[in-house]
């Protein structure tokens, strides 16, 4: 994948971490690692040293782990990738599908907006941010706050006691409203 000129081997993680077995995914996550963690000590360091983010080789690697994280459901390992690396939207959807598969979607929701947040702030949205406006309204109805996720569904939405029916009592009477209950 290291020399690959023509893009054969373009995001071929992503393919690989699906048809991989669990044996097979961890041997692949712990090589990669390994040699993340090689060229982390050995490669030059930046001023600030704050991320992954401005050496190629090291994204690279970093890109390569992420699908076999989230394959694996690792989630501590794909934290600690995260927290290495520039957080995005897409980081806040795995880890809140991994959460939320671990029943918790109290802090898979955590995840969820935050991630909007980060979408709503970066210079160019991604699909994450889809995403993640879907996956929100599921975990809100899981967590028992249905009123909330029909909010985020249908933005200005009344309340059913505030919803007025129009019914004609007679032709050519005025329409009477009744409140449902």
């Amino acid at each position: 994948m290291d020399d690959d000129p023509f893009g054969f081997c373009y995001r071929l993680q992503r393919d690989v971490a699906k048809v991989l077995d669990a044996a097979g995914l961890a041997t692949l996550a712990s090589q990669v690692r390994a040699r993340l963690d090689r060229i982390s000590t050995a490669g030059p360091k930046t001023e600030s040293d704050e991320s992954l983010e401005r050496d190629p080789a090291r994204r690279r690697l970093a890109e390569v782990l992420r699908p076999l994280y989230r394959e694996q459901a690792d989630l501590e390992a794909y934290l600690g990738l995260a927290q290495e690396t520039v957080l995005t939207a897409a980081d806040c959807h795995a880890v809140a599908v991994m959460l939320a598969a671990r029943g918790a979607p109290g802090k898979a929701l955590s995840w969820v907006e935050r991630g909007i947040e980060l979408n709503s702030t970066a210079p160019h949205s991604s699909f994450s941010g889809h995403e993640l406006a879907a996956l929100k309204p599921r975990l809100l109805k899981e967590l028992g706050r249905d009123r909330e996720a029909l909010e985020v569904v249908w933005p200005g939405t009344p309340a059913p006691q505030q919803v007025l029916l129009r019914r004609p009592d007679a032709v050519g009477a005025q329409p009477r409203t009744h409140a449902l209950a």
